[in-house]
């Protein structure tokens, strides 16, 4: 199965006065995961990111007083989180990372690796350079690490200069290429740099028609053959920011899009009736001989081969399963679920919302009585 993942990295400047021009940016590109940097919320107003959209919800935000809980005034400068599409956050986990301009996600799919997402925000030109080195090394930490679990992106705002196949910038200041030797060691690319890319190449441009550079970017191993376009965003109205968003989609093999958990539960085996009919004997041997058909790859395959003969045991054993084995289907209204432990905790609660409706009486009154006694 091939699905495709669109990625949207955007430094926003402010989400309060940001919210339409980024509802429509995720409708109009039908975005399933977006990363924000500098959405300047505090801690007790993060909840605003979860009511910009309703099909849309917020993962693991940083917020700007997250290292600052004993300021009053702090410097609005930070703040990263991810929003991302309600059909597929089930299948998302955060990564917990110690840093307020870090953030993770994993994507879990099906047969194949899992994608890392992390959304940064580096420190501006106006920070010492020994900041913005000690982030840097910081990424290259994060991407051995991960890289050996599976396929990683960075979503960020570096503040310092790339270059790629559809831009050079000969101006090379010590930001610039300590992130250049970063991306060089670690094979990394920024997408809409490269001949595919569409659009601007510029991802900044300050108010009143000021300069432009590129200094953030959606960067991805070269090695990986996952990109199907990139584009930078043109300016547009309602875009309050100074900075213009990334959409990148991605071709991925057997991805999470299709809502499995679906097609489980229609295809639950009804491991008693099998029992009762003698069928294991039958799902044995019937596994045994679709598996003898499954060509074992040689010495030194490739990992397509690996991944390849992985998919095709599988297959054997479900198509094992379907023949000889009998299922059952998830029926909503007979309740599976209510077991008799929450069947006694639905009891407790009945006496609970009992006593509530008549002032929470205390002493001997019988009602409490039988509340506390539950």
């Amino acid at each position: 199965m091939f699905s495709k993942l669109t990625f949207m990295s955007w430094n926003c400047r402010g989400i309060m006065s940001s919210v339409p021009y980024l509802v429509e940016c995720l409708k109009i590109h039908d975005v399933d995961i977006c990363a924000l940097q500098e959405h300047w919320l505090r801690r007790h107003c993060v909840n605003v990111l979860d009511s910009i959209d309703s099909t849309y919800s917020s993962v693991n935000p940083k917020c700007v007083d997250d290292s600052y809980h004993e300021a009053f005034k702090i410097r609005i400068e930070e703040g990263v989180t991810f929003i991302v599409k309600s059909s597929i956050v089930k299948y998302v986990d955060s990564i917990d990372i110690d840093d307020t301009r870090t953030i993770g996600i994993e994507i879990h799919t099906i047969h194949s690796k899992s994608i890392y997402c992390f959304c940064v925000y580096l420190p501006a030109s106006s920070k010492p350079f020994e900041h913005f080195r000690i982030y840097v090394e910081r990424l290259y930490d994060i991407y051995m690490v991960y890289s050996q679990l599976g396929t990683v992106i960075f979503l960020e705002d570096i503040n310092a200069k790339v270059n790629g196949s559809r831009s050079f910038s000969s101006v090379r200041d010590k930001r610039s290429e300590t992130f250049a030797k970063f991306l060089d060691e670690l094979s990394l690319v920024s997408l809409h740099l490269q001949f595919f890319g569409e659009g601007n190449t510029f991802t900044f441009q300050s108010y009143e028609s000021g300069p432009t550079s590129a200094i953030y970017h959606i960067l991805i191993s070269k090695d990986i053959s996952l990109v199907d376009s990139a584009r930078v965003l043109d300016d547009h109205s309602f875009n309050v920011s100074d900075h213009y968003p990334i959409i990148a989609k991605l071709t991925l093999d057997n991805t999470v899009i299709a809502d499995i958990e679906t097609k489980i539960k229609q295809c639950k085996v009804s491991w008693k009736r099998a029992r009762e009919k003698n069928n294991l004997k039958d799902f044995s041997f019937a596994t045994s001989q679709y598996l003898w058909d499954v060509e074992i790859p040689n010495l030194g395959c490739s990992n397509s081969h690996i991944e390849c003969y992985y998919s095709n045991i599988v297959e054997a054993i479900q198509k094992a399963e379907t023949e000889t084995l009998p299922h059952k289907t998830f029926v909503k209204y007979l309740r599976p679920y209510w077991t008799q432990p929450v069947n006694a905790l639905n009891e407790h609660m009945a006496f609970c919302r009992l006593w509530i409706s008549n002032n929470r009486p205390r002493g001997e009154h019988i009602i409490f009585q039988e509340y506390i006694s539950a």
